[in-house]
């Protein structure tokens, strides 16, 4: 889950660093090793993995976690952050404005200094068939 293999590589044009999509639009993770004909992808379901993103028309920033479960943290308090408002890529990485998936329950603790959310994917990983390599944009 954390990472996963692709039948695309450097013959394809594939380079380490590259967005992987779900359809084009969704970040599912990138690209960070490949070989003649494969290649490996970090995808945001890794502990590893963290991306600056932005949440709503109202560009709130936020730091989302990767993990099992990937969060959206360091969110200002006095922000108006509702469930379901969409989340975007941030990051020089990607290209700006790209998807990563929708807000869901936010946590506001009194023990911290930000809020917290959890958040909802448009895929299920487990269904998925297919990813696309956005060859066209070469990250930073």
């Amino acid at each position: 889950r954390s990472l996963i293999s692709v039948n695309a590589g450097r013959m394809d044009g594939v380079m380490v660093g590259m967005a992987v999509t779900v359809d084009g639009n969704v970040l599912l993770g990138k690209i960070i090793e490949t070989s003649e004909d494969q290649s490996v992808v970090q995808t945001i379901f890794d502990n590893k993995f963290s991306l600056p993103v932005r949440i709503g028309s109202a560009e709130i920033d936020s730091l989302l976690v990767g993990g099992w479960e990937p969060r959206l943290t360091l969110i200002e308090k006095n922000r108006d952050l509702s469930s379901g408002d969409v989340i975007y890529a941030a990051s020089r990485e990607f290209p700006y404005g790209l998807k990563v998936g929708t807000v869901g329950q936010v946590n506001d603790s009194s023990v911290t200094s930000f809020l917290e959310a959890s958040m909802n994917f448009i895929y299920q990983l487990k269904e998925l068939k297919e990813a696309a390599i956005l060859t066209d944009y070469v990250p930073h």
